[in-house]
């Protein structure tokens, strides 16, 4: 009797395999969400001014100088 004992004592238990299990499946998990993560390309804010043209295309956003001002502001 104390043999079969020994011999279920040295088997992994089921709670044990399952946690063990639900470990991997978070590492996994967060593996993909870092990779799933992309950077979103840097904008530049361009200052809209009178007279002056600028190209505003990939990356670049074209603001009203009103705008500036209450940045200017929030930051203070």
């Amino acid at each position: 009797m104390r043999a079969q004992f020994k011999a279920i004592d040295a088997r992994p238990a089921k709670k044990v395999a399952e946690a063990k299990a639900r470990s991997k499946r978070k590492m996994i998990e967060k593996l993909y969400r870092k990779a799933a993560t992309t950077k979103k390309p840097e904008r530049e804010y361009v200052v809209a001014k009178k007279g002056v043209q600028v190209k505003v295309g990939k990356g670049k956003v074209l603001v009203d100088p009103r705008m500036e001002k209450k940045d200017a502001r929030k930051h203070e």
